[in-house]
C-alpha cells in the first residue's frame, strides 16, 4: 500500500509538471505575436501592469491552492469527510473575501500604481486585471480542493485550458484594439490592455471547467460524506487554523513577488531620474527581463513549482499521522525528480541561449543588439533554473511539515539583500538589465540555502548533496558539451539553426537519461515508482 501510494505522489506530481510545462510553452508561443505586435515598449508596459497584478494575486491566488491544499490534507487524515467539506467552505469564505479586497485595491489604486511605477499607460491594463483577480480566486479554491485530495489532474487540465482560451483571445484582442488605435497617443495603453483581457478569459474557462469538476466529485464522493460523523467543531478554532495557515503563504508569496515589483521602481528610477535614460529605453529593457527572459527560464521552473504543490499536501498527511520515515522518503523521492530536472532545463538554456532567441523571437534575432542582450540574459542567468527550483521545493517541505512561518523569514532576509543588490547594481554600474538577472539568481540561492539549514534544525533532515546533486550535475554537464558539439557540427554542415537545435536537443535527452540510468542515479524501487517506470526498468534491464 505505501509503494502504491508514493508511486501516486510521483506520479501526480509528474502530471502536473507536464501540464506545466505545456502551459508554459503555449504561454511562449503564444506571446511571440503578442510581442511582435505590441513592440519591445507596448510589451514592456503590458509587463509593466502584469507585475502590480502578480502582487495582487498574492493577497487572493498564489497561496490560495497550497493553503487549502494543506488544510484539507490534514482533515482528510481524520478521515472525517464532513469536516473536510466544513474546512473548504470557511476557507472559501476566507478567500472570497481577500480575493474582493484585493480586486478593489488594484481597480482604484491603478492611477497610484502607474504613478509610482513611472510607468504611463498601465492603469487601464490594471483595472482589466482588477476582475481578473477575483475570478482567479474562484480558481485557486477549487484547485486546492482538488490538490487536498491528492487529485492533481483537474488542476492540470485547467491549467492547459486556461492558457489556451488565453492566448486566443489575447492575440485576437491586441490584433483589433491596435487596429483600432493605429497612430493614435493611445496605441500602446490600448494594446497592452487588449493582452489582459486574455489573462480574464482564461480564468474564466479554467474556472468553469472546475466548477463542473467539483459537482461530479462531491457526487461521487455522496455516500462517503453520509455516513461520516456530523462535525461540532468551533468555527472560530476553524477559523484560526485557516488564518495561521493562509497569512504565513501570503506573506511568504509576497515576499518572492514583491521582488520584481520594486526591482522594477528601483530599475526604472536609477536609468530614468539618476543615469536620464529615455523612459521607453528603459522599459524596453524591463521587457526583455521580464519577456524573452524570465518566459524561457520558468518553463523548467515550472516543474519544481508542480512538484511542490504535490509535495505539500502528501507532507502534511504523512506529518499529521507522525509517519516520520514515510515523510522523509517523499521528501527524498521529490528533491531527487527535481534535481533530475531542473540541471538539465538550465543546463539547457545556458548553452542553447542563442539558439533560443533565433528560433523563437526573430524579431529581436534581427537586430544584433538584441540578439547579444537577451542571449546574454539567459547566459548569465541559467543557474536561477536550479535555485528557483530547489527554494521553491524546500519551502513546500517546512510548510507542509508544519514550520509555516522559517520560510516567511528566509524570504524576508533574502528579499533585503536581493533589493540592496539591485539598488547598487543599477546605481553604481553599468549591467542594466544584467544587475536584475544576477539578483535573480541569487535571491533564490539565499532562500534555498535558509531552507535546507531550517529542514536540518527542525525536521532532522540533513539533505545529501552528493546523493541528490552530483550525477544530474555531472550527468547535465556531460550532456551541454555534447549538446553544444552537435550543435555546432550540425550548423556548420548545414548551415540551418532549427535543424542543428532540434539535433542537438535530441542528443541531449538520449545522453542525459542514458548516463542517469547508467549512473544509477534512482534504485530500482524509486523507478518503479516514476511514470513509466516498469517500461523504463524494462528497456534498460535495471536488476535489483
Amino acid at each position: 500500500m505505501k509503494k502504491e501510494k508514493d508511486s501516486g505522489l510521483l506520479i501526480q506530481g509528474s502530471i502536473l509538471a507536464a501540464a506545466g510545462i505545456v502551459t508554459k510553452i503555449i504561454g511562449v508561443i503564444y506571446k511571440l505575436p503578442l510581442m511582435n505586435t505590441l513592440g519591445d515598449v507596448g510589451w514592456g508596459t503590458f509587463m509593466n501592469a502584469f507585475n502590480v497584478y502578480n502582487i495582487a494575486l498574492t493577497f487572493s491566488y498564489n497561496s490560495m491552492p497550497m493553503a487549502i491544499s494543506k488544510l484539507l490534507s490534514a482533515s482528510i487524515a481524520s478521515g472525517n469527510e464532513k469536516k473536510t467539506q466544513k474546512v473548504f467552505y470557511h476557507s472559501s469564505v476566507f478567500g472570497v473575501i481577500l480575493g474582493i479586497i484585493a480586486s478593489l485595491i488594484l481597480f482604484f489604486g491603478a492611477g497610484f500604481f502607474e504613478r509610482i511605477k513611472q510607468t504611463s499607460g498601465i492603469a487601464e491594463s490594471l483595472q482589466v486585471l482588477s476582475f481578473t483577480v477575483f475570478v482567479v480566486t474562484l480558481l485557486g479554491l477549487f484547485r486546492g480542493y482538488f490538490q487536498g485530495h491528492g487529485n492533481m489532474v483537474p488542476t492540470s487540465v485547467s491549467q492547459v485550458i486556461e492558457q489556451i482560451v488565453n492566448a486566443v483571445t489575447a492575440n485576437i484582442c491586441v490584433m483589433v484594439f491596435c487596429r483600432m488605435y493605429a497612430g493614435s497617443d493611445q496605441l500602446i495603453t490600448k494594446g497592452a490592455m487588449g493582452a489582459c483581457f486574455g489573462t480574464l478569459a482564461g480564468a474564466a474557462a479554467a474556472l468553469m471547467f472546475l466548477v463542473i469538476s467539483y459537482i461530479r466529485f462531491r457526487r461521487d464522493r455522496r455516500d462517503e460524506l453520509r455516513k461520516s460523523e456530523d462535525v461540532k467543531e468551533n468555527n472560530v478554532l476553524i477559523y484560526r487554523a485557516i488564518i495561521l495557515t493562509i497569512i504565513p503563504m501570503i506573506i511568504s508569496q509576497t515576499v518572492y513577488q514583491i521582488g520584481g515589483f520594486f526591482d522594477d521602481i528601483i530599475f526604472k528610477f536609477n536609468l530614468v531620474t539618476v543615469k536620464h535614460y529615455d523612459q521607453h529605453d528603459a522599459t524596453a529593457l524591463q521587457g526583455f527581463f521580464s519577456g524573452q527572459y524570465s518566459q524561457l527560464v520558468n518553463i523548467p521552473i515550472a516543474v519544481a513549482s508542480a512538484l511542490a504543490v504535490t509535495l505539500l499536501p502528501a507532507i502534511t498527511y504523512e506529518s499529521s499521522k507522525g509517519n516520520i520515515k514515510a515523510r522523509d522518503e517523499k521528501m527524498l523521492s521529490v528533491l531527487k525528480l527535481t534535481s533530475l530536472l531542473a540541471f538539465p532545463g538550465a543546463v539547457g538554456i545556458g548553452v542553447m541561449a542563442r539558439p533560443i532567441i533565433m528560433i523563437l523571437f526573430r524579431g529581436i534575432a534581427s537586430e544584433a543588439w538584441k540578439l547579444d542582450l537577451v542571449s546574454g540574459l539567459l547566459y548569465c542567468g541559467f543557474l536561477s533554473v536550479i535555485t528557483y527550483s530547489f527554494s521553491t521545493v524546500t519551502t513546500s517541505i517546512l510548510q507542509g511539515s508544519g514550520y509555516m512561518k522559517k520560510p516567511v523569514i528566509n524570504c524576508a532576509v533574502s528579499l533585503v539583500i536581493h533589493l540592496v543588490l539591485v539598488f547598487v547594481l543599477t546605481r553604481y554600474t553599468t549591467l542594466d538589465a544584467y544587475a536584475l538577472v544576477i539578483a535573480d539568481v541569487l535571491f533564490p540561492l539565499i532562500i534555498m540555502i535558509l531552507n535546507i539549514i531550517s529542514m536540518k534544525k527542525y525536521l532532522g533532515y540533513s539533505l545529501d548533496l552528493k546523493k541528490v546533486f552530483l550525477k544530474p550535475f555531472l550527468s547535465s554537464t556531460a550532456m551541454g558539451v555534447i549538446c553544444f558539439g552537435v550543435y555546432r557540427v550540425v550548423l556548420m554542415l548545414s548551415g540551418m539553426v532549427l535543424v542543428s537545435f532540434t539535433a542537438a536537443v535530441i542528443m541531449a535527452v538520449v545522453s542525459y537519461f542514458f548516463l542517469i540510468f547508467k549512473t544509477k542515479y534512482f534504485t530500482r524501487d524509486e523507478i518503479f515508482e516514476l511514470p513509466m517506470g516498469r517500461t523504463i526498468i524494462s528497456k534498460f534491464h535495471i536488476a535489483e
